[in-house]
């Protein structure tokens, strides 16, 4: 089992400000992006990531995605709580960029981006939005 530990990120630079809400991230969150674009065509990449950004600024104006192509319910999250996490998806050129995202409070928190290479969540990746939403609960 991988052991993640996550760090709030409150600066401006983490904020998508919408007219419904805030979409929030993690320290590390960038570097995940990065890590995820990382032999992908600068192009290409840049088109990847400002698909993802308008698909999250979507969300933070209360917009809905279509599902299953762009958003995705992928798991349960951890504890008492009756919320699920999702997969904000965009697939352009071979690349199938995900932003692993749930809803806290009245926002939405991106807990990290995988480029994924097949359909299947994997434990590492829930295993990490799982730690991120304690660490929001106080349960690191």
């Amino acid at each position: 089992m991988e052991t993640f530990k996550p760090h709030c990120c409150e600066d401006e630079d983490s904020l998508i400000k919408g007219t419904q809400c805030f979409v929030r991230s993690f320290k590390g969150t960038d570097k995940s992006l990065d890590e995820s674009l990382k032999g992908v065509a600068p192009k290409v990449a840049i088109k990847v990531a400002a698909k993802m950004l308008s698909q999250l600024e979507q969300l933070a104006n209360g917009g809905q995605l279509r599902c299953p192509d762009k958003f995705n319910t992928e798991a349960p999250l951890p504890g008492k709580s009756t919320g699920h996490f999702f997969a904000v998806k965009v697939r352009i050129a071979g690349v199938n960029l995900r932003a692993y995202v749930f809803k806290y409070g009245s926002d939405w928190w991106i807990s990290h981006y995988t480029n994924k290479k097949n359909q299947k969540l994997s434990d590492s990746d829930t295993n990490r939005v799982h730690g991120n939403y304690r660490f929001l609960n106080g349960n690191s």
